[in-house]
């Protein structure tokens, strides 16, 4: 090992030419590069878990039985939820129904125009 004056001080270079602080950068390097691997990993686990629950939730419900509807036409005042509301049973979640008709509809927002023709499952 031989010693070299640099604008930092004294300074080790070692046998193959690096002196240690190019080692020390290197080392820091490869620790980075290390970490953004780890990281893509478990980032491509992630979305590979959720890909996949999407598609067994998907399964599922293609699994379920056909559901028979019938056409809702959309009075003035009705709401979503308000509707949702009317064809939920007793106890049941009002939520679950606004999603469903959200879902089965194709909507974009739960804002109702009256006149408006709703498919609703029947009860």
């Amino acid at each position: 090992m031989s010693y070299t004056v640099t604008s930092k001080g004294l300074c080790s270079v070692r046998n193959d030419g690096q002196s240690d602080e190019d080692q020390t950068n290197t080392d820091v390097r490869t620790a980075i590069v290390r970490l953004f691997a780890i990281v893509a990993a478990v980032l491509v686990l992630i979305v590979s878990m959720a890909s996949w629950s999407g598609v067994t939730s998907r399964s599922q419900a293609v699994a379920e039985e056909p559901v028979q509807l019938v056409s809702y036409t959309v009075q003035p005042g009705d709401t979503l939820w308000s509707y949702a509301e009317k064809i939920t049973p007793q106890g049941g979640d009002v939520s679950e129904n606004v999603n469903r008709l959200i879902a089965i509809n194709g909507l974009d927002s739960t804002w109702l125009e009256p006149g408006q023709k709703l498919q609703v499952p029947v009860r």
